[in-house]
């Protein structure tokens, strides 16, 4: 009897009961998968070693191989970078069909931002943060002379341009540093 491992082709996708040939995947890992549509990308849920009695694999379906979430994501872009986020996060979200950007669903602009930024970091792909009506939250930008702290260093804002894309600080010792404005949220405005 072949080895059976449970397959999602995404996070909210019900569990495929698959054959996995004579290889013992183990639970998390992504696999190429062989379906009547073709083949895809999956996560194994659920190991053939996991299994306390034996299941019938489901008749189409069987496991390749192992895939590196860089192959994975060749194969079905937009679908593994939804099991990924479906595997650490419980937030609404939606991938660009080609896998090119996320876009975040979330209330909390402080929080999503930082999940935001990790996402876009571990997926090396832009990540928006909407709000729950898919509009992108307003941020206030600072104002002249308004003193903030930027890495952990004590700064007054010299110049604000939303043409160039960027924030220009005036540490105490003279030091100017540009900040993009992409990078707004790491500036802590003091009040």
């Amino acid at each position: 009897m072949p080895a059976v491992v449970g397959v999602r082709l995404s996070p909210s996708s019900p569990v495929l009961w698959v054959d996995a040939g004579d290889v013992d995947f183990i639970s998390g890992s992504l696999c190429s998968l062989r379906t009547p549509e073709g083949d895809r990308s999956a996560r194994v849920v659920v190991g053939s070693a996991q299994l306390s009695s034996e299941l019938v694999p489901l008749p189409g379906y069987l496991v390749l191989s192992l895939l590196t979430e860089d192959e994975a994501r060749e194969l079905a872009p937009a679908r593994t970078i939804l099991q990924q986020l479906g595997s650490v996060a419980q937030i609404a979200c939606r991938v660009h069909p080609d896998g090119s950007r996320v876009t975040l669903l979330a209330t909390d602009d402080e929080a999503s931002a930082g999940l935001a930024a990790d996402f876009a970091r571990t997926l090396r792909i832009p990540v928006v943060v909407r709000d729950q009506r898919e509009r992108i939250p307003e941020v206030e930008l600072p104002q002249l002379l308004q003193r903030v702290t930027y890495q952990g260093t004590e700064a007054t804002i010299e110049e604000v341009s939303v043409f160039r894309g960027e924030i220009v600080l005036r540490t105490d010792s003279g030091t100017a540093i540009t900040v993009p404005l992409a990078n707004l949220a790491s500036i802590k405005q003091h009040t």
